[in-house]
């Protein structure tokens, strides 16, 4: 329980690719998935078209 909890009190982002399917990152982790994702054209547009982010405190 204390690995979960310590997970959910890091500033979190929510991103939804669409109604049914969602992550949740750390500001750190996204830095990094966000960084891979460039490495694909389609996956860049999705982002620019698609992507919400909403930030959790």
């Amino acid at each position: 329980m204390l690995g979960i909890n310590k997970i959910w009190m890091q500033k979190v982002i929510k991103i939804s690719f669409s109604d049914s399917l969602f992550l949740y990152l750390s500001l750190e982790m996204l830095d990094f998935v966000v960084a891979k994702l460039k490495n694909f054209h389609f996956v860049e547009l999705n982002l620019k078209q698609r992507l919400i982010l909403n930030n959790y405190p």
